[in-house]
């Protein structure tokens, strides 16, 4: 078992108003994938049926913009630092299957003059 060191405080945003929520401590081995596990127990409540696998960890700087922190990484490795903020957001998908490549089309295409 991992003996928790206690690293950093972050504060949770709430996503969707984009709020303060509460202040988190996190322990210097957590990563986003086991933030996320923690935040659907002790936050999210049914909400968080889906698993972890469907939501994003993001991060932020004071002054900075969001950018996403991948499962694998740990927290402390992520680029926050102390007083930095985190968010969670639902991973949203408009289609039950990935579209096809082949269905795209480049935005520019050459003319055949």
């Amino acid at each position: 078992m991992v003996k928790d060191v206690w690293s950093m405080i972050l504060t949770l945003m709430n996503g969707r108003r984009n709020v303060e929520e509460c202040d988190i401590e996190v322990p210097d081995h957590m990563t986003a994938g086991m933030f996320k596990e923690r935040w659907i127990r002790e936050f999210a409540g049914r909400d968080g049926a889906g698993g972890p696998q469907a939501y994003l960890l993001e991060g932020k700087e004071t002054g900075g913009g969001w950018f996403p922190i991948p499962d694998e990484i740990a927290i402390r490795d992520s680029g926050l630092q102390d007083g930095s903020f985190v968010r969670i957001k639902n991973i949203y998908s408009t289609v039950q299957v990935p579209a096809q490549e082949e269905a795209s089309v480049p935005l520019f295409q050459s003319r055949n003059d």
